[in-house]
């Protein structure tokens, strides 16, 4: 559990050279530098006691840790790595006491939860009277082979559960924009049914994947088409 003083410098957004690098070689970058600029981007929406749901891998530990008196990372048992996770806990059922969270996060897990309305009242429970939810959601991407990938959500559909858990200040936005969410869908394409589904050398399609994602991200810095985006960003408060 971590517990070193907030106030940490906040680590930068991904800029666009730093991006290029990383689209050079992980076909799924888009995705993940657009998640990491959201984050970054309500960092100043942390802080305090935060409880971290469906953590997984924990992409940005860093940036919650920063802002944070207190992390405390909540995931179900399963395939995700286990280094990092102090509380065992279904996301509609968690063994934490109400109005203990200053702050509660979601950032890779809704769309795997089965019932997406009981988790986000769930979230607003542990949260303390003007405690704030950030969460991150999937509007776009390809059929999945894991079992328990259930949802892909709308803006309204967002605000829209935000407000029957009793969510104030509700806002939604998008983690990027149509280019970045093209060249990302494509990129995911080619790895699949290039080095998944065929024997091509990844190497190769790496290289292939980057073609398209290199100028996906330049494009993408102009903020176009910001409706057709891979993940909405949601922030909300707590009465």
């Amino acid at each position: 559990m971590s517990g070193r003083p907030a106030g940490a410098a906040v680590p930068r957004p991904p800029g666009v050279l730093s991006g290029l690098a990383r689209c050079s070689w992980d076909p799924l970058a888009i995705t993940r530098l657009a998640q990491r600029r959201a984050v970054v981007s309500v960092a100043g929406d942390v802080g305090g006691l935060v409880v971290d749901v469906g953590a997984g891998r924990q992409p940005h530990r860093d940036v919650l840790e920063a802002r944070a008196r207190r992390l405390v990372a909540v995931d179900i048992p399963g395939d995700s790595p286990t280094a990092g996770i102090d509380v065992w806990g279904d996301a509609t059922a968690l063994p934490l006491v109400s109005g203990c969270a200053d702050t509660v996060t979601c950032l890779s897990a809704i769309w795997y939860v089965a019932e997406p309305r009981a988790a986000i009242a769930e979230l607003a429970r542990v949260l303390r009277p003007q405690g704030r939810l950030v969460l991150l959601a999937q509007q776009i991407r390809g059929e999945s082979p894991e079992a328990n990938d259930y949802w892909r959500f709308s803006r309204q559909g967002l605000e829209l559960l935000a407000r029957e858990a009793g969510f104030e200040s509700v806002r939604v936005v998008a983690t990027n924009g149509v280019f970045a969410t093209t060249g990302q869908r494509l990129s995911g394409w080619m790895y699949e049914a290039l080095s998944v589904r065929r024997p091509v050398p990844r190497w190769i399609t790496r290289k292939l994947c980057a073609l398209v994602l290199m100028p996906c991200w330049l494009l993408d810095q102009l903020e176009w088409g910001r409706q057709e985006t891979l993940h909405w960003l949601l922030t909300a408060q707590r009465p």
